[in-house]
């Protein structure tokens, strides 16, 4: 089996359309951090497999933010492993200016550098902070061999409604936001081979229809639906049937860290 270094990198503000609302909106900064706990880090802290480093990634003004160093010590508190970055997302920001992204790797890339321990692969899943992982996503993602292809996606899971509490298939045309770009280590390592090495990418829809990513089993991913989504909405050609039997409901979202009180 691979030897690999997990990360798993999520941006709370780290687009420059998030910065562009939240420069003066801290509530909106503190009802995402909200969102985060209560759904994507209760996904994560349920993973069969927790042997990862949670990159999460910010907007520079948001160093000083109480509610950003509020969950940094809540996360320590709880002995979870975490990175906080301060210089927007890593990989190309599909809303934002990317004339900088050289240099965003090159000051974010030795920090996350400190916890790798020489293993001969890094995994980098993004996922977005209101988007959920089933309790063995991350179990199956490292066992599968992408058979010398660069990413691996998940195409069919849930799609969840926060506000309303409805459950329904998803089933995303390409890609959706969240996947995994395979590294050989030396190259994640290097900013040059790792902007190569991905240089076609510029949207997640890319990691099917330009990588032709590894398609990774059904019913392992909820993308979250609410009223603070720029793009995603309920009425998505995405959704499918809606689960309507409540013992099913909550069995599904146990397995994604979520309680689920049936009405």
């Amino acid at each position: 089996m691979k030897s690999i270094f997990h990360i798993i990198q999520t941006g709370i503000t780290g687009k420059a359309g998030d910065f562009k609302r939240t420069r003066f909106g801290k509530p909106w900064v503190k009802e995402r951090i909200e969102l985060f706990k209560k759904y994507n880090l209760n996904s994560l802290l349920n993973q069969e497999d927790r042997n990862f480093i949670h990159w999460i990634s910010w907007c520079e003004a948001d160093q000083e933010n109480e509610d950003v160093i509020k969950l940094g010590q809540h996360l320590k508190k709880i002995e979870y492993p975490y990175v906080f970055t301060f210089k927007r997302l890593p990989y190309i920001d599909t809303h934002g200016n990317n004339r900088d992204l050289k240099e965003r790797r090159e000051r974010m890339l030795p920090l996350i550098k400190k916890f790798y321990k020489d293993q001969a692969y890094v995994y980098f899943t993004v996922l977005d902070s209101d988007d959920l992982y089933r309790k063995d996503a991350i179990k199956i993602i490292k066992q599968t061999d992408p058979n010398d292809k660069k990413a691996m996606f998940f195409q069919i899971g849930y799609g969840y409604n926060f506000d309303s509490k409805d459950l329904c298939i998803w089933v995303a045309k390409w890609s959706p936001p969240f996947f995994t770009f395979i590294f050989p280590s030396e190259t994640f390592w290097d900013v040059d081979k790792h902007s190569e090495w991905i240089r076609h990418y510029h949207v997640h829809h890319d990691v099917d229809r330009i990588f032709k990513g590894v398609k990774l089993p059904r019913d392992m991913f909820i993308q979250g639906i609410h009223g603070g989504n720029a793009t995603t909405r309920w009425t998505n050609a995405y959704r499918q049937r809606i689960i309507i039997d409540e013992d099913q409901k909550a069995g599904i979202l146990k397995d994604f860290g979520i309680h689920y009180a049936k009405e």
